[in-house]
Order: structure tokens, then sequence, then C-alpha cells
């Protein structure tokens, strides 16, 4: 079991790592930290800056994390090694981004930028990390986005697809509240 004293978000696991958020807008929050169950007794920081740190991801092979963070002043999205994270890290958005994840070939990750757009970034790890390449793959805006630093959408295993949550038709949220009110009011037979 794992205990904080911080309130946590966004766990993932990272092979048989666990990565967990505190949450914002507590003092201390926004760290990534990580838990290996059997191994570890407490929680301990993996990307613990001053900034606000959210959306860990690991890479499928566990050798990379993503993450974003505000140290340039708006949220961004960066790269580095899982082992060691504060020996350098790499700039995958340029203009603002969120939500990252892995292509499972573990040559791309997937970013949301300001504009909702799907951004895919060609990534090289060998013999170092570099970024190659970014390209918009879709507009992201008619699918559901609950919080910038909640997974709002996941990729399909051949890379090539993704699952989003389209929006209701038309349906503003406090029409949905009066909607679903409704339905619970209605009596049972």
């Amino acid at each position: 079991m794992v205990t904080s004293t911080r309130p946590l978000s966004e766990q993932t696991w990272a092979g048989n790592v666990l990565l967990v958020r505190t949450t914002t807008p507590t003092p201390g929050s926004g760290d990534v930290l990580s838990y290996r169950p059997g191994i570890d007794s407490a929680l301990s920081p993996l990307i613990a800056t001053q900034m606000t740190e959210y959306s860990p991801i690991a890479s499928h092979d566990g050798k990379w994390i993503a993450w974003v963070s505000n140290e340039t002043g708006r949220f961004e999205v960066y790269a580095a090694s899982f082992a060691n994270p504060a020996a350098g890290k790499w700039p995958i958005s340029t203009a603002g981004g969120n939500n990252p994840r892995w292509s499972y070939r573990g040559d791309e990750i997937f970013y949301l930028d300001d504009r909702s757009n799907l951004v895919a970034v060609r990534i090289s790890t060998l013999p170092t990390f570099a970024v190659q390449s970014a390209r918009i793959l879709f507009n992201a805006s008619e699918f559901t986005q609950l919080a910038v630093s909640r997974r709002n959408y996941d990729v399909a295993v051949d890379d090539q697809r993704f699952l989003m949550v389209r929006r209701g038709g038309g349906a503003r949220s406090e029409q949905l509240r009066t909607r679903l009110s409704r339905l619970r009011a209605r009596p049972t037979v």
C-alpha cells in the first residue's frame, strides 16, 4: 500500500514501477513520484522541481519517460531517460502541449497541442535521444478533453488509431446535468 502526506493523482504503471503525481494546487504540487512494490518503502521523487509536472508516461520498453512541465511559462511536453530524468531532457512540444503518449514502436510521441491538434513527433533513441520531426495528425477539438492532466485518449497497438470520446450531440454540460437530474427523479416502477 502506498501512502503519502500529499494528495496523489494520475497513477500509471511503467513496467513494475508505479508512477503517480502529486495533485495541484497543493503546496509542493505537480511532482512525479515513483514506487517499486516489494522494493521501496515509500514514494520517491522522479521528476520534482519548483514547477508543475504532470501526465507522466513511460515508453513501452521502459527506457524513456515523457511528461508535461510549465518551466517555460506554459505547459510543454518533455522526454528523458527513465533511469535518470535529471541527467537531461528534450523538449518535444514547442508551442504548448499536454497529454503525451508513446507509440508502441517507440519512435513517436503523440500529444495534444494548445489548439487541440493531435501531434506526432518522430524521435530516435539510438545512439542518443533526438527529436527528428513533428506533424499534425488531426484536430481533436470535437473530442472530449476532461482536463489537460488526465488521460483523454489512447493509442492503438498499431500506432495508427486513437481511442477518444466524441463530444455529445452539442449538449452543454448544464443540459446534461439537467437531463441526469430528471432521470434520477423519476419514480421506479
